[in-house]
């Protein structure tokens, strides 16, 4: 019997899908420990517990906000530092045999004298450290130095590690995703009338945005391209925008501004929602400035959509070009063009069973039972 550990900083819908299908592992023993209850940021993220696992409420205490610039693209990130003041005696009553964090701050307080092998999910990339202060960047790679392995989420997050020179052993995992939630609606007839309850048209290619309105999902930048489009794809495209966040009256009024009819800003939807709009439209968009690993990007794919994202986004890796999507630079509006224009004359169909083929690969069964198998081999005491 194993005695797993996942240290979370929030518990979202998807990680207990998860750990609710890796807790089905036979001589696995799981716990999780939340940092924190919520997040005003995530107010539909709450603490519970999850079938099969043990679950812990940490409470961390919050240190301070502060930005995180990037200068050269004009945009920031607000951060919080957190202290898990307690973890590690939790960690010590729970004795276990290998525990799993997220961040540097965990790895900080979970390190030191102890018997369990410590890991850290890495989905930190070049992109994302480069508004970071050098002080930052030290105390990052300090805190990776103290982990006994890393579990990268992308290629990515291996580049990252190696120009950093962390030089961990490295178990490659990835997100993962419940397929069924994303493919309840089973035949045209269904999604036609999921279509007609969501108010979507029938007649025009349906291009979909789910993201948080905040300056470094580039919404604003991906919307001087679509402006831009010829007048046939203007016509016979609408774009809807699930999410919300300080943005929006940025976006709303640009979309005025610009006399932008075919734009559809449709607010915070349930989890459910989502997966239903992601069926019924045609495809799926991330114009992203960064994002460490967008799982929306697997949730897309899950409905058997074609993809456009970034190449600021460390799921890029799951697009292969001109089977199931394209990628391309934000901030080059001849980029953004190009790639919708591609995806405009591409076999959408084609394209969606190709996003099937790939993300069967990443059912959460299938990915959660392989890094227990990987796991296994760090136990103490293993050969």
């Amino acid at each position: 019997m194993m005695k797993l550990v996942f240290v979370v900083p929030l518990l979202a819908p998807y990680d207990i899908l998860r750990f609710e299908s890796m807790a089905k592992i036979e001589d696995l023993e799981l716990h999780i420990v939340v940092e924190r209850d919520t997040d005003k940021e995530r107010e539909g993220w709450r603490f519970q517990q999850i079938q099969g696992c043990q679950v812990y409420l940490l409470n961390s205490k919050r240190f301070k906000s502060y930005q995180v610039k990037h200068k050269n693209d004009g945009y920031s990130i607000e951060q919080s530092r957190f202290y898990p003041f307690g973890l590690k005696r939790l960690l010590k009553k729970i004795n276990p045999d290998i525990v799993l964090i997220c961040n540097a701050m965990q790895a900080m307080f979970a390190s030191g004298k102890r018997e369990y092998q410590l890991g850290i999910i890495v989905e930190d990339t070049l992109r994302a450290a480069e508004g970071r202060t050098p002080i930052n960047k030290w105390l990052k790679r300090l805190a990776y130095n103290k982990v006994d392995f890393c579990v990268p989420f992308t290629q990515s997050a291996i580049q990252f590690l190696q120009v950093n020179r962390i030089e961990k052993p490295i178990i490659r995992s990835s997100w993962s995703i419940n397929l069924e939630l994303f493919q309840d609606l089973q035949n045209d007839e269904e999604r036609e009338q999921m279509c007609y309850k969501l108010e979507l048209p029938q007649n025009k290619k349906k291009y979909i945005i789910i993201s948080s309105l905040i300056a470094r999902k580039g919404v604003l930048q991906f919307l001087g391209a679509w402006n831009n489009m010829p007048a046939n794809f203007t016509l016979q495209s609408e774009l809807y925008i699930c999410g919300d966040g300080p943005l929006r009256t940025d976006i709303l009024n640009y979309l005025t501004e610009h006399n932008i009819i075919n734009v559809h800003l449709l607010g915070t939807r349930t989890y459910d929602d989502v997966a239903h709009y992601l069926q019924c439209c045609d495809v799926f968009v991330l114009p992203t400035l960064e994002d460490l690993c967008s799982l929306a990007v697997f949730e897309a794919m899950a409905a058997g959509k074609p993809i456009l994202t970034t190449i600021y986004n460390g799921a890029k890796e799951m697009i292969v070009e001109n089977e199931n999507g394209y990628v391309f630079d934000v901030m080059q509006e001849s980029s953004t063009r190009k790639a919708l224009e591609n995806i405009w004359n591409s076999d959408l169909q084609a394209f969606g069973n190709k996003s099937l083929e790939i993300i069967n690969n990443y059912a959460n069964d299938i990915v959660m039972e392989r890094l227990y198998l990987d796991l296994i081999r760090k136990k103490p005491g293993s050969i």
